[in-house]
C-alpha cells in the first residue's frame, strides 16, 4: 500500500508508472488507505480553520467582496501566498471540490474504495513544494514572450516540486475541454518525474471566499520530455504559460529569493498564539541586467554609430549532452558602444 502511496507522491505518477505497477489494492489495503486519508482530512481541516494566516486572509477577503461586491483580493504579500496555498489544501478535503478523469487516470487509482487517496497525494505535494509568487508585472511580461520551437529537456524544474500562485486568478486552459473558453486558474502545482513535468491546476467559473462554497475542478496536464513544442502537442497552447514561467524562472535575470513573512506580521500571528513554522515564498523579481555592448567574438568588429534597444525575450539554448533545449527569458538591454548616442524609434500604432 506504502509503495503506491510513494509513487503518487514522489512523482511515478503518469501512465508509464501505472504500466510498472499494475497490482490493484486488496480490499484491506483499499479499507485502511480510506481510513488513513479520513483522518488526514480531520487533521487538515483542524489546522486551516486555526491558522491565524488564513482568518486574516478570510476576513480580507470577506471585506474585498462586501465593497466590490464579488471577487477576492490581490496576491501580492508572501503571506497571503502561504494562506491561499492553506485554503486550496482545505478544498482538496471537501467534496466540492472534484477531481478530473484525467487526474484520476494520471494518479492511478488502482482498487480504491474512493479518490479520498489520491487528494490526499495532492495535499502533501501541495504542503511539500516551494511556493512562488508571480505579480502582475510579471504575468504581463510572460504573456506577451513567445516561446521558440524547442526541445523539452529534464532540466526545466528548478525544484521537483514548485506551488506557483499569481497575483489574480488566470484565464488559462486547465484541461482540452476548456481550450475555447478557459476558466479561472488561482495555482497551478508543478511535480517533476522521470518521464516529465505534471501539472496540477484547479478552474473555478466563479470566485467565492467563503470557505464553505468552494467551487473547482482539479484538473491535470503533462509535459514529457524530449518532445517538440509546439509540434508534439495537440493543444500546445495548453502549456505556453507553464513553459514560459519555467523559462523565466531559468533566467539569470530573474531573481527569486525565498522570503519570509514581514516581522510585523509574524508578531501579530504570535501575540495570537500561531508558532511561526518560518514560511518561506519565492517572490519572482527582475534583476537589474548589465551589458557592456562590447563584441566577444574573434572577428572583426563593426563599426557602430549608435547604441541600440533590444526587447526581452526567451532563447532556446541547446544542450547537447541532454539532446534538448533549456528556455532562458533575456531581460531587455541596451547593444552597442558606450560612448554612441541611443538610437530613438518612433512606434506607429494601427488600430
Amino acid at each position: 500500500m506504502w509503495d503506491i502511496m510513494e509513487d503518487m507522491v514522489s512523482g511515478k505518477i503518469i501512465a508509464e508508472a501505472m504500466k510498472r505497477n499494475k497490482r490493484n489494492l486488496t480490499p484491506a489495503e483499499a479499507e485502511k488507505l480510506e481510513t488513513i486519508s479520513g483522518d488526514m482530512f480531520t487533521a487538515v481541516q483542524v489546522a486551516v480553520r486555526s491558522s491565524p494566516l488564513v482568518q486574516r486572509f478570510y476576513r480580507e477577503s470577506l471585506e474585498y467582496a462586501e465593497r466590490h461586491g464579488s471577487g477576492s483580493p490581490r496576491i501580492i504579500a508572501p503571506w497571503q501566498a502561504q494562506a491561499e496555498r492553506q485554503m486550496h489544501v482545505w478544498a482538496m478535503t471537501q467534496p466540492q471540490t472534484t477531481l478530473s478523469p484525467d487526474v484520476i487516470y494520471a494518479m492511478g487509482k488502482r482498487g480504491m474504495k474512493s479518490d479520498n487517496p489520491i487528494r490526499m497525494a495532492l495535499i502533501l505535494q501541495m504542503q511539500s513544494a516551494q511556493v512562488y509568487l508571480l505579480r502582475k508585472e510579471i504575468i504581463r511580461l510572460l504573456n506577451k514572450m513567445p516561446i521558440p520551437r524547442h526541445v523539452i529537456g529534464p532540466n526545466i524544474m528548478p525544484y521537483p516540486l514548485m506551488y506557483i500562485t499569481p497575483e489574480y486568478s488566470l484565464s488559462v486552459a486547465t484541461s482540452s475541454e476548456e481550450e475555447q473558453s478557459p476558466l479561472d486558474c488561482d495555482y497551478m502545482l508543478l511535480q517533476a518525474s522521470p518521464e516529465g513535468v505534471n501539472v496540477t491546476m484547479p478552474s473555478a467559473q466563479r470566485v467565492n471566499p467563503a470557505l464553505e462554497d468552494v467551487r473547482q475542478t482539479i484538473n491535470c496536464v503533462g509535459i514529457e520530455f524530449n518532445k517538440v513544442w509546439p509540434d508534439d502537442f495537440e493543444k500546445p497552447d495548453s502549456v505556453r504559460f507553464i513553459l514560459a514561467i519555467l523559462a523565466f524562472l531559468n533566467s539569470p535575470f530573474v531573481a527569486s529569493e525565498p522570503t519570509k513573512i514581514t516581522r510585523n506580521v509574524r508578531r501579530q500571528f504570535k501575540r495570537e498564539g500561531w508558532n511561526d513554522p518560518n514560511l518561506l515564498t519565492n517572490v519572482v523579481t527582475l534583476r537589474r541586467s548589465v551589458h557592456n555592448g562590447s563584441n566577444s567574438g574573434n572577428t572583426e568588429p563593426l563599426e557602430r554609430h549608435n547604441r541600440w534597444w533590444v526587447s526581452g525575450h526567451i532563447r532556446a539554448q541547446w544542450y547537447p549532452s541532454l539532446k534538448a533545449h533549456k528556455l532562458i527569458w533575456i531581460a531587455p538591454h541596451i547593444k552597442g558602444p558606450e560612448d554612441k548616442p541611443v538610437k530613438k524609434k518612433t512606434y506607429v500604432v494601427v488600430r
